[in-house]
């Protein structure tokens, strides 16, 4: 599924950009996103990235939100910065048209380099869900019903648990009951 929604934007961009090798200079080398996100968080580094996990469940799991909350969203915007960086290796082959998908004979070799990338999601969805579940606990409702919102957008189908538990939390903060 997370293959598939990511082929379909990248086809989605690639359609009204045509195919990236005959881009003109001004769009590929004009300035926008990667340099935005790089200046905010230079390159990520895995190693940073799963100390900052460590402090961040545990403080959660201390019950400590005051220290757990900017970890927790620090974390949630690196992770997703790395896994995108991956991901983004891997945009030739997203942005191929079905043909030379077919011709290409090492896509075994570019599953594992996904699965990779998508762990680094999971990373940033449960941070999430820590994250709203901090704010509503420290009484800071609209942040946390933000939060929550901004989850549902990136949660996948398959995290049942954590979109249960993510679901669950939210009914709660809006009174909601199923």
């Amino acid at each position: 599924m997370k293959k598939i929604i990511l082929t379909f934007i990248v086809m989605l961009v690639a359609s009204g950009v045509g195919n990236a090798q005959y881009l003109v200079d001004s769009q590929l080398f004009s300035d926008g996103v990667p340099e935005i996100k790089i200046m905010e968080f230079g390159v990520p580094d895995p190693v940073r990235i799963t100390e900052r996990k460590e402090r961040a469940h545990a403080a959660f799991e201390d019950g400590d939100c005051t220290q757990a909350i900017p970890e927790l969203d620090s974390l949630a915007r690196e992770a997703d910065w790395y896994g995108t960086l991956i991901l983004t290796g891997l945009e030739p082959y997203f942005q191929a048209d079905i043909r030379d998908k077919r011709e290409f004979t090492d896509q075994r070799m570019l599953m594992p380099l996904e699965a990779r990338g998508n762990e680094y999601f999971v990373i940033r969805n449960e941070s999430m869900v820590m994250l709203a579940e901090c704010l509503s606990e420290t009484g800071d409702t609209e942040a946390a019903v933000s939060a929550y919102i901004r989850v549902f957008k990136a949660i996948y189908i398959n995290e049942r648990a954590l979109w249960d538990r993510a679901r669950n939390g939210f009914y709660e903060l809006i009174g909601f009951s199923p």
